[in-house]
């Protein structure tokens, strides 16, 4: 049976939130933590890696640095977006994430993931 490794990196710090804008990229902040992720991966072997991003603004701003760092191309895939939210406006999502956060258990069983490995 083969191993997989699946490096999961979360985006770096939002200009903006979801109440303030609809795609927010990176803050000046979040700009310096996707260099600092790109230089603390800087010694690992990842070119054999594939490079997936959230189609968000701010997810694309943190994996790009990183995807041209191993000269590879960054794929965006819309099943890694956001919680489905779609009928939620954005001036209430601010307090309905944090409501949902605070669940226990969060159920996703209508979001289907694209193939995008083969095994």
């Amino acid at each position: 049976m083969a191993i997989h490794t699946i490096l999961l990196i979360r985006h770096g710090e939002a200009s903006a939130s979801w109440g303030d804008h609809v795609d927010p990229g990176l803050s000046d902040n979040g700009k310096k933590q996707a260099d600092e992720l790109t230089n603390s991966l800087r010694a690992e072997d990842l070119s054999e890696f594939n490079f997936i991003s959230s189609p968000k603004l701010r997810a694309i701003q943190t994996a790009q640095p990183l995807a041209e760092q191993y000269e590879k191309n960054l794929d965006i895939h819309h099943a890694f977006s956001e919680i489905p939210s779609h009928d939620i406006p954005n001036t209430e999502k601010q307090d309905w994430l944090r409501k949902i956060m605070s669940e226990e258990t969060v159920s996703y069983t209508h979001l289907t993931l694209p193939t995008i490995c083969s095994v």
